[in-house]
Formats: C-alpha cells, sequence, structure tokens
C-alpha cells in the first residue's frame, strides 16, 4: 500500500558540477589527501560533503586509493600479543522485589580461572577501583591487560589505574561483545547453573551464592575451552 499510493521522498540533491571540479582539484594538488581530508576541508569552506560522497567522486574520476601495504592488526593478533590478560564485565540479576543487581566479574583467559566476582546495587567507580585494589591485596598478579567494553562506568580513569598496577586498558570494539567472549560465556554459565535455579531474595544471597560458585567453579568444575581441565590447577 504504502508503495503504491504514497509517493517516495526526495533523496539527496546531486552535488553540483563546480563542487565535483573543487573535489578534483584538490586532490590533484595534493596527492596524499584523502576523502575525509578533502571533506573537512570543504566544510571550513561552508561546503558540505561526506567522506563517502568524496570518495564516490574520485572513483569515479580515476583516483582509486592505492592498496595499503601493511593492514592493521586483527583483534585476534592484539590479544595474542599479551601472555596474560584478563577479561571484566558486569551482568545483571532482578531479585523478588524488582531490585536490579549488578554482578562484577572479572576472569583470566588463558587458564580461564575466576579472578574476581562481587555484586552491588550501586556500581559506581569508588566500588569499581576498590574491586580493583582488594585483586592486588589478595595476592593475584595483575596481567599485561585487561579487556572490557565500552561501558560508560569505567570512564577515562580504568586506564590510568590499571597503569598503576602495571596493565594495559584493551577496550573491545562498539557492538562487539564476541571480542569480550569468555566473560560472557562465563555471565551466561553461572546464570544457567546457578542463578535462574533459586528465587533470589536480596544481595547477600547472590553475593554468597556466587563465592560458593568461584570456589566450586575453580577447584572442581571441568572446563570444555582448556580441554576439560579445572581452571584452579591449570598452572599447577
Amino acid at each position: 500500500i504504502r508503495i503504491i499510493w504514497l509517493p517516495q521522498p526526495p533523496g539527496r540533491p546531486p552535488i553540483h558540477e563546480n563542487v565535483v571540479d573543487l573535489i578534483i582539484d584538490m586532490k590533484r594538488c595534493n596527492k596524499i589527501w584523502g576523502a575525509q581530508r578533502i571533506s573537512d576541508e570543504l566544510k571550513l569552506m561552508g561546503i558540505k560533503v561526506s567522506k563517502k560522497t568524496v570518495l564516490k567522486i574520485l572513483r569515479q574520476n580515476g583516483f582509486v586509493p592505492p592498496r595499503t601495504k601493511f593492514s592493521p592488526p586483527s583483534w585476534t593478533s592484539l590479544i595474542e600479543t599479551y601472555a596474560r590478560f584478563w577479561s571484566m564485565d558486569f551482568t545483571t540479576v532482578f531479585d523478588v522485589f524488582g531490585v536490579q543487581l549488578f554482578i562484577f566479574v572479572v576472569i583470566e583467559v588463558p587458564s580461564r580461572k575466576l579472578i574476581l566476582i562481587n555484586v552491588t546495587a550501586n556500581p559506581d567507580k569508588i566500588w569499581l577501583m576498590q574491586q580493583l585494589r582488594n585483586s592486588s591485596f589478595s595476592g593475584v598478579q595483575f596481567p599485561d591487560a585487561i579487556v572490557h567494553d565500552r561501558d560508560g562506568i569505567y570512564g577515562k580513569w580504568l586506564p590510568h589505574i590499571l597503569k598503576e598496577f602495571g596493565a594495559l586498558s584493551v577496550k573491545t570494539h562498539p557492538h562487539c561483545p564476541w571480542q569480550n567472549s569468555y566473560v560472557e560465556r562465563f555471565n551466561l554459565s553461572i546464570k544457567t547453573e546457578v542463578l535462574n535455579r533459586i528465587p533470589i531474595l536480596n544481595l547477600a544471597q547472590v553475593n554468597e551464592s556466587c563465592s560458593t560458585y568461584m570456589s566450586w567453579y575453580n577447584t572442581r568444575r571441568p572446563h570444555q575451552g582448556i580441554d576439560g581441565a579445572i581452571p584452579g590447577k591449570v598452572d599447577q
């Protein structure tokens, strides 16, 4: 019905020939300029042309970008450069009163050992910083890098805090949860094996359940990702 009765909205107006000539002249006079640089220069002149449109015009006029000799490293190769690294993330559950509880999880990826799990109803910067300090006070050696998503709670302060512990902050790409798949898989495990099987009454109960699961996970539970070994006994 929409196709038959409603008229199609007008598309973008075509780029004026003078603007096309200007883009081509800018490229000829500045060989190293790319589409983004030309788009920025046009914007300073009061002419709005997107990078995609500039690139299309350049390609139509024979300015094909050269192939890069070296491609940027992939996410997998970036992670493999670190001998030890952690993954951390938040997952949430609701108690019987509808209160949302946040579970903070840190896992050592090579051994799949659970480093830290704690629960709070109000996660903030101070609470998160204290969790990291508690890990260092407990005698755990910090890794070369810690992988995390782009949650707003981490902010700009996290890389500076991790640098004090000798660890590098590695952010996942936007909308790419699979880049933090190890801790995401653990979040699914603890929910399906524990939290989804019990009525959640309050924060204390969830904290106790998570602590019990952590002990069992590190000392008893075989892990398929490390050929059936037990996470807490991988380094032994």
